[in-house]
């Protein structure tokens, strides 16, 4: 891989750090907000150098994006379950899902748009459990989930150094 500016980001990556001043930014400095970019932007490449940047652990810990909302894990299919006919009752699964597991305090959860074609055709009360659901699940998990349009938007929420 070549590098330009200050030599830390390859240059094949550096568009997936379009706001990102280049000159002065050390990804070891900012490793939520590199493993963040690399995760949702990146190739096999991108990935390849994220794992012999960071290690695994910090690859792990750093956040979980949910876009779509929707699971179908087998036990249940969220666009019809009945355990999530309405904000209440979506509560009450998230917290019995929830129990006796935590995640680790440095995980960050971003919940993002729902955009799913799926969600279209659900009712909004449905849509709105749905929601409900991730926020306690999450919250219960310990974590403080926050909301995200984008990409951008949540990069926007985390201390970093921008373009001057």
């Amino acid at each position: 891989m070549s590098y330009t500016h200050n030599g830390m980001i390859p240059s094949d990556l550096q568009t997936l750090f379009w706001d990102t001043n280049l000159d002065t930014f050390t990804p070891e400095a900012y490793p939520d907000y590199t493993i963040f970019r690399v995760l949702e932007y990146g190739d096999d490449a991108a990935i390849a150098w994220l794992r012999e940047t960071f290690s695994e652990s910090e690859i792990l810990r750093v956040l979980i994006v949910l876009s779509d909302f929707l699971e179908d894990d087998g036990a249940r299919d969220f666009a019809t379950s009945r355990e999530l006919r309405n904000a209440a009752a979506a509560k009450t699964l998230a917290r019995e899902l929830a129990h006796g597991q935590h995640l680790p305090p440095s995980v960050r959860v971003f919940l993002g748009s729902l955009r799913s074609t799926e969600l279209k055709h659900l009712g909004r009360q449905c849509w709105v459990a749905i929601i409900v659901f991730w926020e306690e699940y999450f919250s219960a998990l310990g974590s403080e989930p926050a909301f995200a349009v984008d990409g951008p938007h949540v990069a926007a929420t985390l201390p970093m150094l921008h373009a001057e």
